[in-house]
């Protein structure tokens, strides 16, 4: 309630005149994929991310208006772990104001933690491999010998009736 703007703030849509914004400091622990939306919102809004220390030497990520559908604001952009973003939302013109919702989401690459330890198996006996990984997204294949293997799409393979054509490099990627 009663935002209001700052002497030096920057224009924060290419047509100017945006309603004093309300202003958030956020820093994500890990690199990845961050989406911003005022969906939810009930007034034109205008959405603008930025990184720097000081009102005057803020450099624009990106700004939108209309991206997230009816007035709501999108901007979807790479964020780098430890580094503080700052995220202003207003009205569209100096004197639109209501309700506002900001919603985000960070989608972080998957990582395999380790490939799976070698193993021994006896003819007819079964061996199980299986992986850690963690982000958003996560997808598996299993490959053997540089192929990948039909359905072995999880994070564990089994193995069963184990077979002299079985022996070979395992991998998951």
């Amino acid at each position: 309630a009663n935002a209001t703007g700052e002497s030096g703030e920057p224009t924060h849509w290419t047509s100017g005149g945006t309603a004093a914004p309300v202003w958030y400091s956020w820093t994500p622990a890990v690199a990845g994929t961050a989406t911003l939306d005022t969906i939810g919102s009930n007034f034109d809004t205008v959405l603008a991310v930025y990184t720097g220390s000081s009102l005057t030497s803020l450099i624009q990520i990106g700004q939108d208006d209309y991206s997230g559908g009816g007035w709501a604001g999108k901007l979807t952009f790479a964020v780098a772990g430890g580094t503080t973003y700052r995220i202003a939302v207003g009205g569209y013109s100096s004197t639109t104001r209501g309700s506002l919702t900001l919603n985000y989401a960070l989608a972080t690459p998957p990582v395999i933690a380790g490939q799976p330890a070698s193993q021994a198996g006896a003819i007819g006996g079964s061996a199980s491999f299986a992986v850690t990984a963690s982000g958003t997204g996560l997808a598996y294949q299993w490959f053997r010998n540089g192929v990948a293997l039909l359905g072995a799409t999880n994070a564990t393979l089994s193995l069963t009736n184990l077979q002299a054509s079985d022996g070979g490099s395992y991998y998951v990627s």
